[in-house]
């Protein structure tokens, strides 16, 4: 295993009480935004009928939440969860059929996969419309 330290030639210019001000604006918009409660069902894609359980901390100061959710399962989840399970995707790596060697051996750096939904959160409370403009805020 090899570990890097990166040290920039630039410092970051230290943040003026200002720009603090609208961080922190910004931060408690986002906490208010991801705490809304999504109603919607759960399907586990990998193991129809199983258990997912995960820990969660989305900021800095919170405590870590642990969800279990079954397959099939109807609940109401917060948003942010909501969109972090539909972001779980599975790297499946592709071979070649003519070299059956997957890309990364043979072109070094360049790796080629496909991407599979592990879980997915179907909500059903909104329309689709809806939906786009709640995801968008």
């Amino acid at each position: 295993m090899e570990v890097k330290e990166f040290k920039g030639k630039f410092m970051p210019e230290k943040l003026s009480e200002e720009k603090k001000a609208k961080a922190f604006e910004q931060i408690k918009k986002l906490r208010k935004r991801g705490e809304k409660m999504v109603k919607g069902k759960f399907s586990f894609i990998n193991a129809p009928g199983g258990m997912f359980e995960f820990g969660y901390k989305f900021f800095k100061g919170e405590p870590v939440r642990r969800i279990s959710i079954t397959d099939g399962e109807i609940c109401d989840v917060p948003l942010e969860v909501a969109i972090h399970l539909n972001n779980i995707v599975l790297k499946i790596p592709v071979v070649d059929i003519n070299m059956q060697i997957p890309y990364s051996k043979r072109f070094p750096g360049f790796k080629k996969y496909r991407k599979e939904s592990r879980v997915s959160f179907v909500p059903s409370e909104y329309e689709t419309d809806s939906l786009k403009a709640l995801f968008a805020e």
